[in-house]
This record gives C-alpha cells, sequence and structure tokens, in this order.
C-alpha cells in the first residue's frame, strides 16, 4: 500500500530503519518503536518506497459540517430512543442496569427500555 503523504512515507522510511537495525530503538519514539514491532516488514517496506513525486507534505484531516438541525432531525424520529438520553444512560448506569437495557433493546420491549432510561437518567422523555 502507498503513502498518502510524504510525512507518512518518511515516517515508514524510519521504522523500516528500525526494522532492518540500521537505526537504533533508542534513537527513534515510542510510536516508531510500536509499529516497527506490530506491522510486517514487507508492508512497511510498501510504504517506505512509495515515489513522493506529486503527493502532498501532510494529509488534511477533512472535517464534515453538518448543521446541527440534521443531526436532530435524524435523531428525532418516532420510536427513537433519545440519542442524548442513551449516552447519559451509558455514562452513568451500572453494569446491571446496562445489562439489562441490552437485553430490553434486543428483544424490542421499547417500553421496559424507555422506563429503565428514565429510572437511572431521571430524564422524563415521551
Amino acid at each position: 500500500m502507498p503513502a498518502k503523504s510524504r510525512a507518512q512515507q518518511r515516517y515508514f522510511g524510519l521504522v523500516h530503519a528500525v526494522q532492518k537495525g540500521e537505526v537504533p530503538d533508542s534513537k527513534v519514539s515510542k510510536a516508531v518503536k510500536d509499529t516497527a514491532k506490530s506491522m510486517d516488514t514487507k508492508d512497511v517496506k510498501d510504504f517506505a518506497n512509495t515515489d513522493t513525486k506529486g503527493l502532498p507534505e501532510k494529509v488534511k484531516k477533512e472535517c464534515k459540517k453538518i448543521k446541527l438541525k440534521e443531526i436532530l432531525d435524524e435523531l428525532a424520529y418516532s420510536g427513537n430512543i433519545g440519542f442524548v438520553e442513551m449516552f447519559k444512560f451509558w455514562d452513568i448506569a451500572n453494569d446491571n442496569d446496562k445489562k439489562k437495557m441490552l437485553y430490553y433493546l434486543n428483544k424490542n420491549d421499547e417500553r421496559s427500555a424507555w422506563d429503565l432510561l428514565k429510572k437511572v437518567t431521571g430524564v422524563n422523555l415521551k
């Protein structure tokens, strides 16, 4: 698999050098050491040997701008247990209540799931 940026190609060049013993472990970061240990030499070599002509220096993370209304509309369909309330539930519920919730959801027992959510979170949705 070829590298997607010059920075990635350089990183894997260093990883490859560590794997071959050309650069001592003491001279590289923990991330480089971990990558060298966890990846197959052939895969690392594929990244390291990528021609950098035409590659960007660094790949920018792409962020999709999503409107809050679109998110809320998606989450607010009929019969949907409140998305935010479920996050709150999983954050504060004990292991037993989490097991119960999974059981209710797997059995499509919406009423019991709502009741448990209300009991644990204190949220009273209709």
